[in-house]
């Protein structure tokens, strides 16, 4: 959805990145913002945004912090449809979604449809705080933006670093951009507290939450029950009871994701590949590949046709954490 003002004017400049921008989209009406509460503003790009958001959602929508604080949430649609299903999965949706995304999005454009949006939202909502998570181009230009307002930045899993700026990118540097103004920041240690007051941050602006995501993989799972037909369980239901030895059964469950990597990913497919035709027998590999067709194509093209390796889509949040807690599966990640 789009926030419209009470003139009922919307900017056609999106048209200019995408073709019928406005056709599916609903309005959110600003006039329903109630204007004598605080408002924060959670703006949300990619699926681990939105994972490791859900639990800070989920508390400041409770009936403790419904009087104090208006919440709204905003998607950029950076991972339009993977952000939306791990929402989905913790019962959370989104107040604003600019659905954004577009295929083969190059990091300069991505950043400039952001921003134009990210600053019209924002003059719309006025928000008192903007919210942000990690590291993403989405939580860099955001809390950019809301700078620019003179709007307090608060963020997420602060003070996580590599000290290198090519690995990862450009992630690396999108986090560190953000802590150097960011007026609250959320250490999920105390070795990350201490990157921050060894960069300049205040310490008072600092506070050690632990991190979202853990939270959000207890909450989720000691509640729900995934749902057994998922084809995914049913391939490993299979391999299992079709094994002769029932004792040596693994499942190997790989994920391989960073853009800086991209040139080793043929030699890692064909890592996979040994690894499945040496252990033919007792060996199940599941391997979800990102939507991005310069992965998918190499990783189809190299594993498709083994028996034992299992190609499918992004795995849901509800079934990718019940997979990890399987007796017998191992997850690798093979940082790609």
């Amino acid at each position: 959805m789009l926030l419209k003002n009470d003139n009922n004017n919307i900017s056609s400049w999106p048209n200019l990145f995408k073709l019928n921008y406005y056709k599916t989209k609903q309005i959110f009406n600003i006039s329903i913002i109630n204007r004598s509460l605080p408002k924060i503003l959670i703006v949300l790009g990619t699926r681990p945004e939105g994972i490791k958001c859900a639990p800070l959602i989920a508390e400041l929508k409770s009936d403790y912090y419904r009087s104090k604080f208006q919440i709204i949430v905003l998607s950029t649609g950076q991972h339009r449809e993977i952000l939306r299903q791990s929402l989905m999965a913790f019962k959370q949706t989104v107040d604003i979604d600019l659905d954004l995304m577009m295929n083969n999005q190059n990091l300069s454009d991505l950043f400039h449809r952001i921003f134009f949006q990210i600053n019209e939202q924002i003059n719309l909502i006025k928000p008192n705080l903007l919210i942000v998570q990690g590291d993403t181009t989405t939580a860099l230009v955001s809390a950019l933006v809301a700078s620019y307002h003179q709007i307090p930045v608060a963020h997420v899993e602060a003070g996580l670093r590599t000290f290198n700026l090519s690995n990862p990118f450009p992630e690396e540097l999108n986090r560190k951009i953000i802590d150097s103004f960011a007026k609250l920041m959320f250490a999920p240690t105390t070795f990350a507290k201490e990157v921050l007051i060894r960069e300049g941050a205040c310490e008072t602006d600092i506070f050690i939450t632990g991190n979202t995501g853990v939270d959000a993989f207890y909450q989720y799972y000691k509640q729900e029950n995934p749902n057994k037909n998922n084809p995914i369980l049913r391939i490993i239901d299979n391999f299992k009871k079709n094994l002769i030895d029932k004792t040596r059964s693994t499942v190997i469950l790989v994920t391989m994701h960073r853009r800086e990597n991209f040139q080793y990913l043929f030699d890692m497919c064909r890592a996979i590949k040994t690894i499945a035709n040496e252990h033919n027998e007792n060996i199940l590999i599941i391997l979800p590949v990102h939507p991005n067709p310069n992965v998918k194509n190499v990783v189809l093209k190299i594993l498709n046709n083994l028996n034992n390796v299992k190609i499918v889509d992004p795995i849901s949040y509800d079934i990718f954490g019940y997979i990890i807690e399987l007796r017998d599966t191992f997850e690798i990640d093979i940082d790609i």
